[in-house]
């Protein structure tokens, strides 16, 4: 292979010019290495990164040239595209991807045939980890996350059903999660190559895969797709009930050699997942199970059907109470057993159709760069003040479910100090940063005190060893001290921390509990995290709210769990369910809908529902406004307005980082600034290219 330095195009060793300009390349040498990195590809797609390769091709991330954005380009290898049916195939996943309008399918942006016979699709870059990967490395999943994910797939499954397609290669590899504009997940469907078009009427594509032929992975066929018999749309959901049962238990129904395992998927019943998993919820399991019936008609008749019955098993768990677990009546608002609130959202003032308004205070939140009106966490903010009083209690939820936002209402109404240990703002994780911070809001002192300072304001002075380290003021030691340093300096922390009831630290009135709200404690460092564990084993005088992605360390603590918001909650707000699906449904995502939908109207443009309404609003920001943000984001969720002026010499600073904040992307904090969340600045820092970064 050869790259004609005129185009840029890649071209066959044996021609001595190039076939899309024309230019002079018998004197070209070829290229070594990868043939096609640096190459451009129809003109306008510059291939700068490989990606994956497979038996069909090689995909990269190629510049789109002309918008000046990234995309992801599948290219066939030479020798395949030289089959005639395996043109027909690529050209089939092109018409069939293309044809779909969903949040939850991949995008087709363009596909063709360079002159030099080179077979190309475009679609939208994907930043993530497909579905196989996620189990490789966590194992098997929450019913929650797979009711969420899974659901997901089986609503792009629906759409591509209801136009005509079916995809009959439904697997976790064909499954990519990446992460929310706004927190949580987003699935995509991708590689169409093994679907099937159908009529209007029912009737097969001549111009692609026969009756008869047997395409697909053969863990995932359903008994006729193994028979080559005709499919219809409940072969898929029988590939959906064997993903249903890998992402419940880690391992596929069957398993052993290629014919034992196509043997198996024709006549023998699956084992029952919960034999697998003792704790899967039996609803779930029923799911399953009614998913890989071995006739088409034991099966959920369409995708959609099987979506709901699986979204119903976690409802289903819902129904209890959040605070004494008790069976909720079906519209119980209050639980019968100790009376907690468990409203999920406040009474819609949208109308019956979403979209025809929003919370009245909605708007005015933000033209002002303020936060959403907190609706739809009702019940687990009582659910909180009630577990919290009883002792440790952990928030635990995706980015971008409004895990601070909670514990911020609930300690607005708090007696007593509330002292926040958050992470380090960087990302850096720096030892002992969050229990640093937190001690020195609690003891009055500044984030680098002198010995002197610490030693006055230290509750006991047998702690001064240890607090001196957190704060960094012992002289460097020896390697032999480091371990026995760190347990002092834990020892100390905790002490001074489960002593935060007493006098002189309480704040009035007299004898209510200091409050230790441990944030995002995922991103802690070590030391910081071993810590928090240990003050929720013992909390001593504090009242304790840890807060967190996943269980890890805090797995035996009374957990709330947050998800999605309600419909009604939706409502209230003035977003549909399909502009929620798009982004998890979660806070942090309806937050930025509503900010898109608000500042494209003010710039008077229309919306693109396929665009991620983050990169809507980055698109709507000035030049320089960008720029500031690009530089925040880079330095982390907090930042000095002296380094955010060095960092724009000969800008305003000052005015944009006001017309920022008007536009919630960053709030005053202190002498910092400060974005609102660590989940927007991750979302914010993937759109950062590398150059700029």
């Amino acid at each position: 292979m050869k790259i004609c330095p005129s185009c840029r195009a890649p071209c066959l060793d044996a021609h001595r010019h190039c076939a899309g300009c024309g230019a002079d390349i018998s004197a070209v040498p070829e290229q070594q290495g990868d043939p096609y990195l640096g190459a451009t590809i129809a003109g306008r797609y510059l291939l700068e990164e490989l990606l994956g390769a497979g038996e069909m091709g090689l995909v990269y991330r190629a510049r789109h040239l002309g918008l000046d954005r990234d995309v992801a380009i599948k290219l066939v290898n030479p020798d395949a595209a030289a089959d005639p049916g395996t043109a027909t195939r690529f050209n089939q996943e092109a018409r069939a991807a293309s044809r779909l309008r969903h949040p939850n399918t991949i995008a087709v942006v363009d596909f063709g045939q360079t002159e030099t016979g080179l077979l190309y699709l475009v679609t939208e870059m994907l930043r993530g980890r497909t579905l196989s990967q996620v189990l490789r490395e966590e194992g098997a999943l929450e019913p929650g996350r797979i009711a969420d994910l899974l659901g997901q797939g089986l609503a792009a499954l629906h759409a591509a059903h209801e136009a005509g397609i079916i995809h009959r290669d439904f697997k976790p590899a064909n499954l990519f999660v990446q992460a929310c504009d706004g927190g949580g997940e987003q699935v995509k469907v991708i590689d169409f190559g093994m679907a099937r078009l159908r009529g209007e009427r029912g009737e097969t594509d001549p111009a692609i895969t026969a009756t008869g032929m047997v395409c697909g992975t053969p863990d995932y066929m359903s008994p006729e797709q193994i028979r080559g018999d005709d499919l219809d749309p409940r072969s898929d959901v029988y590939a959906a009930g064997v993903v249903l049962y890998e992402l419940a238990t880690g391992t596929r129904p069957f398993r052993g050699a290629l014919l034992d395992v196509l043997r198996k998927h024709l006549s023998t019943p699956p084992e029952p997942p919960g034999l697998r998993r003792l704790d899967l919820p039996p609803a779930l399991e029923m799911v399953c199970l009614r998913a890989l019936g071995k006739l088409p008609e034991e099966r959920f008749a369409t995708a959609e059907e099987m979506r709901r019955a699986l979204l119903a098993t976690v409802r289903d768990e819902a129904r209890r109470c959040a605070v004494c677990e008790e069976e909720l009546a079906d519209r119980a608002r209050f639980c019968a057993a100790c009376g907690a609130s468990i409203e999920t959202a406040l009474p819609s003032e949208a109308g019956d159709e979403a979209g025809e308004g929003a919370h009245p205070t909605a708007r005015r939140a933000i033209e002002h760069g303020e936060p959403l009106p907190f609706v739809g966490r009702e019940a687990e903010l009582a659910a909180l003040d009630a577990s919290a009083r009883q002792g440790p209690v952990l928030v635990l939820g995706p980015p971008g479910s409004g895990r601070s936002r909670l514990c911020e209402e609930w300690s607005a109404g708090l007696d007593g100090r509330v002292v926040m240990m958050r992470p380090d703002p960087t990302g850096a994780q720096e030892s002992w940063l969050p229990v640093r911070r937190a001690l020195a809001s609690l003891l009055g002192l500044a984030e680098r005190p002198t010995v002197e300072e610490l030693e006055a304001a230290a509750v006991q002075k047998t702690d001064l060893l240890g607090l001196r380290e957190v704060f960094g003021l012992n002289p460097p030691a020896s390697a032999l001290e480091v371990e026995l340093r760190r347990r002092e300096a834990a020892a100390a922390a905790a002490s001074t921390l489960r002593a935060a009831g007493a006098p002189p630290l309480a704040a009035p009135p007299v004898g209510a509990p200091t409050t230790l709200v441990c944030e995002d404690v995922d991103r802690y460092d070590r030391p910081s995290l071993e810590l928090a564990a240990q003050l929720a084993a013992a909390p001593g005088a504090l009242r304790l709210v840890v807060t967190a992605t996943r269980r890890g360390e805090f797995a035996a603590m009374p957990t709330i769990t947050l998800g999605p918001l309600s419909i009604d909650a939706l409502r209230s707000l003035g977003v549909d369910e399909e502009e929620a699906r798009a982004v998890g449904g979660l806070p942090l995502g309806i937050e930025q809908v509503l900010r898109a939908r608000e500042e494209a109207a003010l710039a008077a443009r229309s919306l693109d529902e396929r665009e991620p309404p983050l990169e809507v609003r980055l698109g709507l920001l000035a030049a320089a406004e960008r720029r500031a943000l690009e530089a925040m984001v880079v330095a982390g969720v907090e930042v000095e307005p002296a380094l955010l002026g060095r960092a724009l010499p000969g800008e305003d600073v000052p005015a944009l980082v006001e017309a920022l904040a008007r536009r919630g992307f960053v709030r005053h904090a202190g002498l910092r600034l400060e974005l609102p969340s660590p989940t927007l600045r991750d979302r914010i820092d993937q759109s950062i290219d590398r150059a700029t970064r």
